[in-house]
């Protein structure tokens, strides 16, 4: 969108904008999602309030603008009815939490804040608006406003969410069959449910407009009463005191006590830097981009480097040098090769128009490779492990050192998803003519903010040395038997097809089995079972959870369930993993490093993370992952992990020596919830225990663990009360890490990483739930993902360093994989092993589970 110009008329043409701010940022409030900055400050409203101001802006370029607020205190009319506005719901804390953030943006744009004790907005709004002959227009959601409208007055009534304005004139007021002061009129009949208004009982709109046109006020109609008939005369007589007091509650008072110089609210463009500083802070990038600030454009010249033939490549050779001299460069690859020595100096390396030729481009590479291998260069890069692929075509090594802006983001905030440079850049607010030179701005702001945040060292020590791990795994690839995916595809599709048509007995009908809208059709309007979700377009929902909760009602549920967990696994590992074998026979997944909010990493094209682990066909899946010819897969587990690091952190001396005595945890724990001999636990105890024990971790409740064991609630809540008994150190723990977690916004791991979590201050009760949820786990998922993480690098460390052949090729969870020459077994098991489970020294010992075999199934 272009940016705010603000054209200044003469006298005449001079406009006043009063934003009545409680209506509009209460609107602003409903109409959006409810954004949240990274610190949990809660920032929806504000962000439709300022989208609504700049659009007024835009369109009526106003001279001045006032704002107006409400205060808490009493008003006027609270004394002379008690009742009013008794029935409004006291403001969310959500949007509560917004309304000094919106009035410091008023005070940095230089908007007039006016509120008064005993006087409500809309007062102070028809105090000004009769005050000065301006062309006055009145921004506001409350249609009491309309009765201020006159020659020099018009209302813009916002109608629909924040984007949605009717204007009111008199003229236009008047075609909906009111006066100006008729709108006082017909509230003191009809009164207002919003303000809590009596008005007259059993009066409405109707009949409130009806006497109006005949009598034109509230007093004609009390004049010509003995004119009116039957039980409405019988309401108006029995009722005159409400009506004429609602006649004082719903005027206007244009006298109140303000006092202001209009020239003090002049709308004064481009605004200073502070308010770019506060929004900033706010995260509020989509405004800072609306707008022009003093001081603050910076243009820079991006130089051209001409490389049209190899005999014309001084340019480039010039830029090398420079490059070499500087120390350091940014560089961003697409269209054309973009580079900068500073965040001044900036350089185009044009591909798309004269690098028409294969030959030329190969040259630029091979020109540009000393600055990439050179460890003496820092190169500033977006997304690093994405270049090191592109370099790798060209046989080009990325070396050390270089930064990362893309992870030093992540850090900061795991909760943000940043899918291009240009998306950080906005999101950060750095403006320049070239995007490489403002990668040095944004790593230098980034940089910053980190090491404020203490999590520099996260960066330097685990995430960065972590891109190369994940390179060489990609590189390397997984060795898939391919005869084996075709066999089994066929296996499977032959049961999803007997699936199909078992659907179609049970229904009785054949239909797309895949497609929501045909099977919504058929499990609500011809089945009839009872919607369990929302209704949307295509119908109600036919989401797993909803299935799941219908499962007893109807024998076909179980089948399609059943049916979608099969195309699913055939369509993902199967089908679906065939175009992504490489002719050598291997599957090269791509690891995501800055995706999950725990620190987790995920993988795409096939995703690896998700096969399931114990059932069948997650077997038959992993059977499918072989070693290289010649080599054997070893393979090793952490045992256990979150619920040792539970133990470690809560300090709970049973469970730590439980696990150090190499003790069978959920039996011990069945023993002492249950409180009988351990010898006495049976299978179904134990199952029992184990439950609680994962679940714990989760925040499980009562309702879940009840779900999850197929017992009653009340026994569930006996459970989980019985083990927080047993185990009460665990029990305060988790409720320090809610509490840590509420008080800072975010939840932390033991190495520092952050994930904040806004829901815990929502008013909604599920979503603080699930902020509490997070608070608990986070601290144990995210420990665990960044243990490993640091047992990857001591892993593909030590394979390097003792000049082995053996190279790690995967992660899923907890879990790595080495495909391991024959001749190598034993070292690299004792690497493997050793570097798992001493990476990090806690109170409770880590344990890997070891394995060996010619399948990812068989060493697991």
């Amino acid at each position: 969108m272009d940016k705010i110009l603000l054209i200044i008329y003469n006298y005449r043409m001079e406009k006043l904008l009063i934003l009545d701010s409680n209506s509009l940022i209460n609107r602003a409030y409903y109409a959006l999602p409810n954004f949240s900055n990274r610190k949990g400050q809660f920032t929806g409203a504000i962000f439709g309030y300022c989208n609504m101001l700049l659009k007024l802006i835009e369109n009526y370029k106003p001279t001045y603008i006032i704002a107006t607020f409400d205060r808490k205190a009493p008003t006027f009319r609270k004394e002379i009815y008690d009742g009013y506005k008794a029935t409004r719901k006291p403001m969310p804390p959500e949007l509560a939490m917004q309304i000094q953030p919106m009035k410091e943006i008023l005070s940095l744009m230089n908007i007039p804040i006016l509120e008064k004790d005993g006087y409500e907005a809309d007062d102070i709004i028809g105090t000004i608006a009769k005050k000065f002959p301006q062309q006055t227009y009145i921004v506001t959601g409350d249609k009491d406003s309309l009765q201020l409208v006159d020659d020099s007055t018009t209302v813009l009534l916002t109608r629909k969410g924040v984007t949605e304005i009717e204007e009111f004139d008199v003229a236009h007021l008047l075609e909906t069959g009111l006066r100006p002061s008729q709108v006082i009129d017909l509230k003191s009949l009809m009164g207002d449910t919003s303000d809590n208004i009596p008005g007259v009982p059993g009066v409405g709109e109707k009949t409130a407009r009806d006497l109006l046109l005949k009598y034109d006020t509230l007093d004609g109609v009390y004049e010509h009463i003995e004119e009116i008939k039957g039980k409405l005369k019988e309401k108006l007589e029995n009722n005159k005191e409400l009506a004429y007091l609602s006649y004082k509650l719903a005027t206007i008072n244009t006298n109140s006590p303000i006092e202001i110089d209009l020239l003090d609210a002049t709308l004064k463009m481009p605004f200073d830097v502070k308010l770019k500083d506060k929004l900033k802070e706010l995260e509020l990038y989509k405004i800072i981009e609306r707008l022009d600030f003093d001081g603050t454009s910076q243009e820079i010249v991006v130089e051209q480097v001409n490389v049209s033939t190899i005999s014309q490549s001084d340019e480039l050779d010039l830029l090398v040098k420079k490059i070499q001299k500087e120390k350091n460069f940014s560089i961003s690859l697409g269209e054309d090769i973009l580079i900068a020595t500073s965040n001044k100096d900036a350089y185009k390396i044009q591909i798309s128009n004269n690098l028409l030729d294969g030959m030329l481009i190969d040259y630029v590479y091979l020109a540009l490779k000393p600055v990439f291998e050179d460890n003496a260069i820092t190169k500033i890069v977006f997304d690093s492990k994405t270049l090191m692929r592109e370099l790798h075509n060209y046989h080009i090594r990325l070396s050390m050192p270089y930064e990362d802006v893309l992870i030093k983001a992540y850090l900061l905030d795991a909760n943000r998803n940043y899918k291009t440079l240009e998306d950080l850049l906005r999101s950060f607010s750095i403006e320049s003519d070239s995007i490489a030179a403002a990668l040095f701005s944004v790593d230098k702001q980034i940089t910053i903010n980190l090491k404020e945040r203490n999590l520099y060292d996260l960066y330097e020590n685990m995430e960065l040395p972590l891109v190369e791990v994940l390179f060489d795994m990609e590189t390397e690839g997984f060795r898939v038997n391919k005869e084996k995916i075709l066999e089994i595809s066929t296996i499977f599709k032959k049961e999803i097809e007997d699936i199909s048509n078992q659907i179609f007995d049970c229904t009785g009908e054949v239909f797309n089995i895949n497609s929501p809208k045909q099977l919504s059709v058929i499990l609500f309007e011809k089945i009839g079972l009872k919607p369990g979700g929302k209704e949307a377009k295509a119908g109600h929902s036919t989401a797993v959870d909803v299935l799941q909760g219908l499962i007893n009602d109807h024998p076909c549920i179980s089948l399609i369930l059943r049916y979608r967990e099969l195309e699913k696994l055939r369509s993902t590992y199967l089908d679906g993993m065939l175009p992504n074998i490489d002719g050598d026979g291997k599957i090269r997944t791509i690891f995501k490093q800055t995706v999950t909010a725990t620190g987790r990493l995920s993988s795409t094209e096939p995703n690896l993370q998700n096969i399931p682990v114990r059932k069948k066909e997650g077997k038959q899946i992993r059977e499918l992952f072989i070693a290289s010819e010649g080599r054997k897969l070893v393979c090793a587990d952490y045992s256990q992990i979150e619920l040792r690091l539970m133990a470690a952190f809560s300090g709970d001396e049973s469970l730590i020596n439980a696990f150090n005595n190499n003790e069978d945890i959920h039996a011990l724990t069945a023993a002492k919830v249950f409180n009988i001999p351990l010898e006495m636990v049976t299978p179904d105890l134990r199952r029992q225990a184990k439950a609680v024990n994962f679940g714990i971790i989760y925040g499980i409740s009562s309702f879940g663990l009840s779900t999850d064991l197929g017992i009653p609630i009340y026994q569930a809540k006996e459970f989980i009360d019985n083990y927080f008994r047993t185990y009460p150190k665990v029990y305060e723990y988790m409720e320090k890490l809610k509490k840590d977690a509420k008080a800072h916004g975010f939840a932390k791991t033991y190495f520092g990483r952050i994930r904040y979590i806004p829901e815990l201050t929502m008013s909604n009760r599920n979503m603080q739930m699930f902020g509490e949820r997070v608070a608990m786990n986070m601290p144990l998922q995210g420990s665990a993902s960044d243990i490993i993480k640091l047992a990857m690098i001591k892993v593909h460390k030590a394979l390097k360093d003792n000049n082995l052949k053996s190279k790690l090729i995967m992660q899923v969870h907890d879990e790595l994989i080495i495909d391991t020459y024959e001749d190598e077994i034993e070292i690299v098991s004792k690497i493997l092993k050793e570097n798992m489970e001493n990476v990090v020294s806690l109170p409770v010992k880590l344990v890997a589970d070891l394995g060996v075999g010619d399948s990812w199934l068989e060493a697991k």
